[in-house]
């Protein structure tokens, strides 16, 4: 699978989060796109990122099982780039998006445990969108203020 690792990580953590998914996939190649669980750790997700077209506004889905709003993701199936192309268009209720290929930045969120599955992590291939916000969105989509969810534009999350 290919996956464009022409990421230049700006933070720290960034940093961090780069170094591991290099060494994830040097020991596990393609079999960490699509895996449940590897070593006990967690896996790759896809996620987007997607802006109103002046950037003052930021997508997000309500989670049901985490009960939050969330970026748009998914656990990996064809690759990175299409999964998210494939949660903004759901996300969107199909309108219309433009997408960036290479990797906008990359996130860790940890998974509590639910119905059958332990405590693991998702490291996010985050790819950055953007979109008329006047688009009719699907129950469960809305938008925020890229200040209410600290998000600032031309740069990367401030998480």
């Amino acid at each position: 699978m290919a996956l464009n690792l022409d990421f230049s990580p700006r933070t720290e953590r960034e940093q961090k989060l780069h170094s591991h998914l290099c060494e994830l996939l040097e020991a596990h190649g393609d079999a960490l796109f699509g895996a449940e669980i590897i070593g006990g750790w967690g896996h790759i997700t896809a996620n987007v990122e997607i802006f109103n077209l002046d950037s003052t506004q930021v997508l997000r889905v309500w989670g049901a099982k985490e009960a939050r709003w969330k970026r748009p993701g998914a656990h990996i199936e064809i690759s990175p780039f299409q999964t998210a192309c494939a949660e903004a268009m759901r996300a969107l209720g199909g309108a219309s998006f433009e997408i960036d290929a290479a990797i906008w930045t990359l996130d860790e969120h940890i998974i509590e445990p639910y119905w059958n599955t332990p405590k693991h992590s998702h490291l996010e291939l985050v790819f950055r969108a953007v979109a008329p916000e006047n688009a009719e969105l699907p129950t469960g989509a809305r938008w925020f203020s890229s200040k209410e969810t600290r998000i600032k534009d031309g740069g990367r999350l401030l998480q």
